[in-house]
């Protein structure tokens, strides 16, 4: 697992979004790459000091977008 935390500053988008946007703009620049565990829901949740479900829904549009399996 990567110790990864999103930087959701940038983002004026649904904090969901912003989630999946950081996902895909750490893959572009290097900091997320094939094999990477991101962190468990709760935990990213608990960082982010977001509701669960913000992160869940992050994750799912991630994978919608083939970001992430």
């Amino acid at each position: 697992m990567v110790d990864w935390t999103p930087d959701m500053t940038r983002s004026d988008k649904p904090r969901y979004l912003a989630i999946a946007e950081a996902i895909a703009e750490d893959i572009g620049n290097g900091r997320l790459s094939a094999g990477d565990r991101l962190p468990p829901q709760r935990q990213l949740a608990a960082r982010l000091a977001v509701d669960f479900t913000t992160v869940a829904r992050g994750y799912v549009e991630a994978q919608r977008r083939g970001l992430v399996e």
